[in-house]
């Protein structure tokens, strides 16, 4: 069985992307792994984690991303955590080959990142 992860951050996206999350949920030979972030999961973008669970569809993870708090948070600083939080879940699903090369940056660019090419 195949996993298939689908991401969702957007009411809009999420209209487009339903047909394609309920095949893949219904299909017996793929595991689907939904995973809801960004403005879904927002009270002031509206919540709407509510439409994707009023469908019935199995939530594998909910990433949050935003600060509730602080709504003129910097852009850069959103984008620094959603790269934390995405690498914190997908690092549980990394499995690598014994045999696999590793990035190793140029001398004086600081210690190998340690993730595979």
């Amino acid at each position: 069985m195949k996993n298939i992860t689908i991401i969702t951050s957007t009411r809009a996206e999420y209209g487009l992307l339903r047909p394609v999350i309920q095949k893949v949920a219904a299909a017996q030979d793929l595991q689907l792994q939904l995973v809801v972030t960004g403005a879904h999961l927002c009270a002031r973008f509206g919540n709407t984690v509510q439409e994707i669970e009023a469908d019935s569809l199995p939530i594998a993870a909910r990433l949050p991303i935003f600060e509730e708090e602080n709504p003129n948070e910097p852009v850069a600083l959103t984008i620094a955590r959603t790269i934390t939080v995405f690498d914190g879940y997908f690092a549980g699903y990394l499995t690598y080959p014994s045999n696999a090369a590793f990035c190793r940056p140029p001398p004086g660019c600081g210690a190998a990142s340690g993730r595979p090419l």
